[in-house]
């Protein structure tokens, strides 16, 4: 067997497969150009909070979309994390003008 026949490259391309990977490969690139404008836009700092945030969203979307179990460990690692989170973005934002 070569790689091509028979071997791990071999695969049935119809077209359902070729619009899964450029979906896919789409949206690599959408990821990979946020992350490009975020970094240029804040500091280090602030790229790895919404890093910490986007981990945070996968996390949770285990039990909600696939019905996974929620362990104690990471119910309390993710709260701990969207408290830093919520508390870095309180401390950065601006103090607003009072009303009158």
């Amino acid at each position: 067997d070569n790689l091509f026949t028979g071997g791990p490259m071999s695969f049935d391309w119809t077209p359902l497969a070729y619009l899964v990977v450029f979906g896919s490969a789409s949206l690599a690139f959408l990821v990979n150009l946020s992350i490009f404008l975020v970094i240029g836009k804040t500091d280090p700092l602030a790229y790895n909070v919404l890093g910490h945030a986007k981990l945070c969203m996968i996390l949770m979307s285990g039990p909600m979309l696939f019905g996974e179990p929620v362990t104690l460990k990471v119910a309390l690692g993710t709260a701990l994390a969207l408290a830093g989170i919520f508390w870095y973005t309180y401390l950065r934002l601006p103090p607003r003008a009072k009303s009158a």
